[in-house]
Formats: C-alpha cells, structure tokens, sequence
C-alpha cells in the first residue's frame, strides 16, 4: 500500500489519530490522577519547581496533542471515501462516531478556552515567585477554574472513547434507537 494514495493517507490518518489521542488522553488523565493529587501533597516551594520544570512541558504537549488528534480526525473523514454514507446519521455507528466527534470537539475548545488560558496564570505565577516576585491572587482561582475543567474533560473522555470505538465495532446494522432525535436527547 503506497502511501500517497486514499486507502494510504486513511491508514496514515488513522494511525496518527490514535497515537496523538493516546497522548491526549494519557496525559489528560496523568494530570487528573497523578499530578493534581500530588501537588495538593507538595510544599508550594516544590510545586512551583515542578510546574516549573514539568507542567508547562507537559501542557505543551497536552494542547498540541489536543489540535493534532482534531485535525487527523477531520483528515480521516475527507479521505475516507463516503465516510458519510450509508445512512451514517441514521445507523449505530455514525450516530456513535457522531457523538464521539462532537465530545472530542468540546474537549478540544476546553482545552485551549479554559484549562490552557487558566493555566498561563498559573505557570506564570510559579515562574514569579521562583524568581522572587510576589505571589499573583488570581492564580488559586484560575487554578481551579483549570482543575475543574480538566476534571470535566476527564469524564467526557470515558464517553467519548466508548463511541469512539463502538462506532469500529457497532452492528453493521440496526439503530441506536427508534429514533436519532432520542438519541441525541439521551447523550
């Protein structure tokens, strides 16, 4: 399989999707469960060290991983050959992929409106009090404003990898209920 054909730039986007999701994902839920418990353990003076040396390399990561898992997305569905058809908002599995999409989608916009802009406070705050300046008081409240919709996409994320992957392993046929406008409703 070449690469520069449909059928191989699908195989390309599909690969890169799920590597930058994983990224996406792994460190979405590093943040979650390992870094937000650890640093309430941490000494300020620690913590800021950390979101020094860490966390910015980290979000980073976090932010671009977010982008390229979108844009390999929307690349899969412009080279994939009728990727829309066969009743995709009618069967199982596009209405599946459908809601994935649209959680990845508000994911994303989370990530760059909320837990980013929040965060440049935050790091920005650890930067100035390592160089000696005067701790910012907003920092706290964006912090938790980050946290908070961290959090959130924490939860969208369990859902939106359960469509995600029921759309590759739904019922060739049959619907996800007797109507998408009850569906979409549900979800």
């Amino acid at each position: 399989m070449q690469i520069f054909t449909r059928a191989g730039l699908d195989g390309a986007f599909r690969i890169g999707h799920v590597v930058v999701a994983f990224m996406w994902m792994g460190l979405l839920w590093f943040f979650n469960f390992v870094q937000v418990p650890a640093f309430a353990e941490m000494e300020p003076g620690a913590r800021n060290a950390a979101m020094d040396k860490i966390t910015w390399r980290a979000l980073w990561w976090f932010r671009w991983a977010a982008v390229s898992t979108f844009l390999t997305g929307i690349l899969i569905t412009v080279v994939t050959p009728e990727y829309f058809g066969n009743d995709f908002g009618k069967n199982a599995g596009g209405i599946a992929i459908s809601t994935g999409m649209l959680l990845g989608i508000i994911m994303l916009l989370n990530v760059w409106g909320v837990i980013w802009r929040n965060q440049k406070v935050v790091l920005a705050n650890a930067v100035n009090v390592l160089a000696g300046g005067e701790a910012d008081p907003n920092a706290a409240a964006a912090g938790r404003k980050a946290v908070m919709a961290s959090r959130q996409n924490a939860i969208f994320s369990v859902s939106m990898l359960f469509f995600m992957v029921y759309k590759g392993h739904a019922p060739a046929t049959g619907q996800v209920a007797s109507s998408p406008g009850v569906f979409w409703a549900v979800a």
